[in-house]
């Protein structure tokens, strides 16, 4: 009898033994002090949305925003082609925000998606130069996305989601500043704003024009 109870005993043991093993493996000890803190799941990208940003942009395009983003309802889609370094004479001081070499908007109108806004050495739509675009060709752009309520504190209407583009290089082509675009739900475009950001600014057909009315 005490040679049974002796063989059960350390049965148990050996069991106990080897799920404690199996806990230390699967399960190390993190210094995160957060680690017990739940993950933040990011919403997957619908796969039409990207289909339609890598038919823009081609196989390397992201989807960074999606959704009604002129507040109207319709879907929009802004698709970049992301750098993985900041272009040659580049400021070298900490950048925020997204750097980009191109940036296509796009807005599904009756089932078919096309482009309303196209980033790359320029800012421009289908009517033209947008104001503030430089003349020299911008080889890198920082993205910064703003949004903004509906309603301004004094009851003014916003402009919802308001893109900023600020050139990287070449020096020149910096020191114009950023340009801030927005939908335009009457004139249905994206186009830029004026230095106050309330005013919408008609297109250009020149480059220089574009810059020269921006001043």
């Amino acid at each position: 009898m005490r040679g049974a109870q002796t063989i059960r005993w350390n049965l148990a043991l050996a069991v106990a033994a080897a799920a404690l093993g199996a806990a230390c493996t699967s399960s190390p000890v993190s210094s995160d002090k957060n680690a017990g803190a739940p993950a933040v799941a990011t919403p997957a990208v619908p796969d039409e949305e990207t289909r339609a940003a890598k038919a823009a942009l081609g196989a390397d395009a992201e989807v960074l925003l999606y959704g009604p983003l002129g507040g109207e309802g319709t879907q929009q889609v802004v698709a970049i082609n992301r750098m993985s370094t900041p272009p040659y004479g580049a400021p070298t001081s900490a950048v925020t925000g997204t750097q980009v070499s191109r940036v296509s908007i796009l807005s599904k109108d009756n089932g078919t998606w096309h482009e309303v806004l196209r980033c790359d050495e320029y800012l421009k739509n289908s009517s033209g130069y947008l104001h503030g675009t430089p003349a020299l060709g911008v080889a890198g752009w920082r993205l910064d996305v703003e949004r903004t309520p509906e309603r301004g504190p004094d009851g003014s209407t916003s402009h919802g989601t308001v893109l900023h583009f600020l050139p990287l290089a070449p020096p020149a082509a910096v020191r114009s500043g950023a340009v801030a675009v927005a939908w335009n739900s009457k004139a249905k475009r994206y186009q830029s704003l004026d230095r106050s950001g309330r005013q919408f600014q008609g297109e250009s057909s020149t480059l220089e024009m574009a810059k020269s009315r921006f001043r």
